[in-house]
């Protein structure tokens, strides 16, 4: 359990909704009803993905403030942060593997972007550093309207 806990599962939910929503927008009549299986699990994937590495990179500062200390890895439900980020890389490579077998490049840019903004320009970079960094965090969910 408290590896799902991780995926943190309502933002992938909006990312996932967001990608429909681009996808709808893209091809409004006759969809591909397994293409957006696909986008979906590779939306579901690479947000996971994400994450996972704010979790992962996070977990000392986490241990420090009352609102996220019980989170799995600062709390000991996880005592291996190595298994943590083998998760988020191997959710990102799963995504990835799908839309670029499945999908196209593109959709792959721009699921990869979506990771990058959110996993290393709001988590890493931004987050310590301005409160202002929410706005980027939010705009890495953007990627998926992209994608789809």
């Amino acid at each position: 359990m408290a590896y799902l806990e991780l995926l943190k599962l309502r933002i992938v939910a909006s990312v996932v909704f967001a990608s429909w929503v681009g996808y709808f927008l893209a091809k409004p009549e006759n969809p591909d009803w397994l293409e957006l299986l696909i986008l979906s699990l590779v939306s579901f994937f690479c947000s996971a993905a994400s994450c996972v590495f704010n979790h992962a990179y996070e977990s000392d500062i986490d241990g420090c403030m009352d609102r996220t200390s019980g989170r799995p890895l600062p709390s000991g439900r996880i005592r291996h942060p190595w298994t943590v980020w083998l998760l988020c890389f191997l959710l990102f490579a799963t995504g990835s593997a799908l839309a670029l077998f499945f999908l196209n490049t593109g959709t792959w840019i721009h699921f990869a972007l979506g990771f990058a903004t959110y996993a290393i320009v709001y988590t890493v970079w931004l987050k310590p550093r301005t409160p202002w960094s929410i706005v980027w965090g939010g705009a890495a969910g953007s990627f998926a309207v992209l994608g789809g």
